[in-house]
């Protein structure tokens, strides 16, 4: 089964993205950039779920410090934000998001796009 790698600083956030999915891939739930940089330095996931707003580094220089990993700069991810506004998202999906979620998601919402990315 293909691991999902999820970002996220919020334990129920995490929780949830992990339940949602765990009939589709094995997910792996980390609650910050440094911890998904240091899993990413010795696993290649099949796709990251990347929350926008953490503390420490967010999720646009998470983005770009996944990019600078070799082979991983094609990995997608898909952003995770509780944030609704179009600019946020267009944001999101011009600085390499392959999709945008907006939290609380429903699992339908998350599996639709997750799929097309797993095997």
């Amino acid at each position: 089964m293909e691991k999902v790698l999820i970002i996220d600083d919020n334990s129920i956030n995490l929780k949830m993205a992990s339940m949602a999915l765990k009939e589709v891939c094995k997910p792996v739930p980390v609650p910050s950039g440094e911890m998904a940089l240091k899993f990413l330095s010795t696993n290649r996931p099949a796709l990251v779920l990347l929350d926008i707003e953490m503390p420490d580094m967010d999720g646009f220089e998470t983005l770009k410090a996944i990019r600078k990993i070799p082979d991983m700069a094609e990995l997608p991810v898909i952003f995770l934000s509780a944030s609704t506004d179009d600019e946020t998202r267009d944001s999101a999906l011009a600085a390499g998001g392959a999709d945008y979620v907006v939290k609380p998601f429903r699992k339908e919402e998350l599996l639709k796009a997750v799929q097309p990315h797993l095997m």
